[in-house]
């Protein structure tokens, strides 16, 4: 079974980013215009609900810097990305260089066991810069290490700083700190050594801190805010805005106004673009002109799927759709094309509003609601719908009120009947245009979508 799932490892980042897969790439490159303007020490929020991409965005942003800094010359993706034809576009089109900063990404809800997040941060920069080596080599930046970190450790954790020099692989992390003005001078020592030669500025990505425990999340702000509020360092926060009100008001109490409490850490907030939901089933092998796929994305946008969703109801309507053997033939007689009609026309909307809401789906099927009917197929998205609802002889009005006139909405609504609000004697039958519905109708819809049907090949 294939999975639709599109992950954020380090190849999906680099494919979404080249192909322009999900549509993103002008938005991110203006994101990046931006940051390129940015003196200072500035703190962005890059807001989204779960599962509308974020990881991707603020992943695909570090490489498109990294492409713009020699210091990563020999990552293997750096040529690609600093070629893309896209990429060279955009910045011939802007005529504006771009400063070579220093990406780090750090993902808060990985560390969040740590106690403290500065030796966290610290260690994914000496990482992620391949600083290990230059460290154990010059002495003196090894002091300046050990100047941020042994406040941090020792007395309560018995961690051995010189292991952790030696190693840079430890994450046990330490107590509260004793002397504020000593940490915050090495942190400044640290940044200006780690920026010396290798670019203009610090730009620190911090993800998924809304995942966090109330007191990570709200330890981590205050952290940076009081050690790494440096002019050199600008930090993207990819968050949940709304979720991450709620967590601090966990740690605060309900009558904590978190709002205001994170306009200190947030200068600028910006809401992430939404995908592209065309060109994005297009790239996981949906047909553009397929009849259920072109009912998918409304059915995608019509329920404000994010990209996390669309995933999950991209794999689902993959098996009980296109992997059934029973859409793949021509349908000749009424009963076959009322299955057809079924598969291609009503099962997305049930598999959409099961994902969606749980208690409209139940109405749904329950033959109590066909409002959702009607608004996926209203206006132009008629055209999707109007095979075989009509006989031969019938026509939808147009206002001339022919006899043969017949009410598109009536005739839908009709149709949602014969399938879910039907007379359950056993000799039910319901013609209905040029199909058949019958009391197991339902029955066989249902088999489709929970994958039931026999006609599915895994």
């Amino acid at each position: 079974m294939e999975s639709y799932e599109l992950k954020d490892t380090d190849d999906n980042i680099l494919d979404t980013l080249l192909h322009d897969s999900i549509s993103r790439n002008q938005s991110l490159y203006r994101f990046l215009d931006m940051l390129n303007t940015i003196d200072g020490s500035v703190s962005l929020a890059v807001n989204g609900r779960w599962g509308t991409g974020k990881t991707f965005f603020v992943k695909q942003a570090k490489l498109l810097l990294e492409a713009e800094n020699p210091f990563f010359e020999n990552r293997p993706y750096y040529s690609e990305v600093k070629n893309s034809q896209s990429w060279k576009k955009h910045k011939a089109e802007i005529g504006q260089e771009f400063a070579p900063v220093l990406p780090v990404y750090y993902d808060a809800w990985l560390n969040d066991n740590a106690t403290d997040p500065i030796l966290s941060i610290v260690y994914e920069i000496i990482n992620q810069l391949d600083l290990k080596d230059e460290i154990k080599g010059k002495p003196e930046f090894k002091e300046i290490i050990k100047g941020v970190a042994i406040p941090f450790v020792e007395k309560k954790t018995g961690v051995n700083i010189e292991k952790f020099l030696d190693s840079l692989e430890s994450k046990d992390y330490l107590e509260e700190i004793s002397t504020q003005q000593h940490v915050h001078e090495r942190v400044e020592e640290f940044i200006t050594n780690v920026i010396k030669e290798r670019g203009n500025r610090l730009v620190i990505f911090i993800d998924e801190l809304d995942r966090c425990r109330p007191d990570y999340a709200v330890n981590l702000l205050e952290r940076i805010k009081h050690y790494f509020s440096n002019e050199n360092v600008t930090y993207v926060f990819s968050v949940n805005i709304d979720e991450l009100q709620h967590t601090i008001k966990r740690f605060y109490g309900d009558g904590f106004s978190s709002t205001e409490y994170l306009d200190r850490f947030f200068d600028l907030t910006i809401d992430i673009p939404m995908i592209d939901v065309d060109k994005y089933f297009n790239s996981i092998c949906f047909a553009s002109n397929d009849l259920a796929s072109s009912v998918c994305k409304i059915v995608v946008s019509k329920l404000d799927f994010s990209m996390r969703q669309a995933e999950r109801f991209a794999k689902i309507i993959k098996i009980a759709i296109y992997n059934n053997r029973f859409y793949k033939n021509n349908p000749v007689w009424s009963e076959d094309r009322a299955k057809f009609f079924m598969m291609a026309n009503v099962a997305p909307l049930i598999i959409g509003l099961r994902m969606a809401d749980i208690k409209k789906y139940r109405k749904f099927i329950d033959g109590k609601e066909a409002s959702f009917m009607l608004e996926v197929y209203e206006g132009d998205n008629k055209d999707l719908v109007d095979h075989f609802m009509l006989k031969q002889n019938e026509v939808f009005k147009t206002g001339n009120n022919a006899a043969n006139e017949v009410d598109f909405n009536q005739r839908l609504t009709e149709i949602y009947e014969a399938i879910f609000d039907y007379d359950k004697s056993n000799s039910y039958q319901k013609e209905i245009g040029l199909m058949t519905f019958d009391k197991n109708s339902k029955a066989w819809l249902l088999n489709v979508i929970n994958l039931f049907s026999l006609q599915i090949e895994f």
